[in-house]
């Protein structure tokens, strides 16, 4: 399949009105999470990848791409629940949902709270505890300031990255004890080049999330399903 011809959906969720790109089909049924400040035009060379029979959804999350832009509180629980309503207005609650990034945070807290899903993956996935306060102790406020500069530069708003960085604080973390709520079958998919969210943080996730699989991507950095798509592509299907 190609990413030009997915059809474009909008759903009126509860919080705004989201943008999805579509293609409908009898198999497997996978929704598709970006990254922070990207858009669902990150997964074009994944999608030339998979097979014409996946019925797949990528969301624009709120705020991104050509979703709307509420003055609310861009949290991630904010955008968890809205992804939930999307899917269920769509009919995707019963499949697999890939979380990129700052979306594999989203996937995340959604398979924590009664996921009726078939299982999740998350590729070099965001929020992490012990990863957000090491960054934190090593950049100081860099930090902070670097991944909004990031995100602005992608196209989002400022209104929308300042908010997303203001919402999040240690009680949004995914923390051991959070991640290990997670029953349902979990990938972990890793850049082993990945320097925003490094490869030593993999094992902790695969440690928490109990029966999680994981694979590192060899030459990967933070965007292996561009970078690499067809290794991504292989993982996929193999776990889904």
């Amino acid at each position: 399949m190609q990413y030009e011809d997915l059809e474009d959906a909008f759903v009126q969720t509860s919080l705004g009105r989201l943008h999805c790109k579509r293609h409908s089909a009898e198999g497997k049924k996978i929704t598709f999470l970006h990254g922070f400040g990207a858009s669902t035009m990150v997964w074009k060379r994944l999608v030339a990848e998979l097979p014409d029979e996946l019925d797949i959804c990528l969301v624009d999350l709120l705020g991104h791409g050509e979703s709307e832009v509420p003055r609310i509180k861009y949290s991630v629980g904010v955008q968890a629940t809205a992804v939930k309503e999307l899917m269920q207005q769509l009919s995707m609650e019963s499949g697999y949902i890939f979380g990129h990034s700052y979306g594999g945070w989203i996937a995340a807290s959604i398979a924590m709270d009664n996921f009726r899903g078939s299982g999740i993956i998350l590729e070099d996935p965001a929020g992490l505890k012990e990863q957000i306060e090491d960054d934190i102790s090593k950049y100081g406020e860099a930090y902070g300031k670097s991944l909004a500069k990031e995100a602005v530069a992608l196209g989002a708003s400022e209104y929308v990255v300042g908010s997303s960085l203001e919402a999040e604080t240690p009680d949004t973390y995914l923390t051991r004890e959070k991640l290990a709520g997670i029953v349902k079958p979990c990938l972990a998919v890793w850049g082993s080049e990945d320097n925003v969210v490094p490869v030593k943080y993999a094992s902790l996730f695969n440690e928490y999330i109990k029966g999680s699989v994981l694979e590192v991507i060899q030459g990967a950095g933070h965007v292996a399903h561009y970078t690499h798509a067809n290794e991504v592509k292989t993982v996929l299907l193999k776990f889904v």
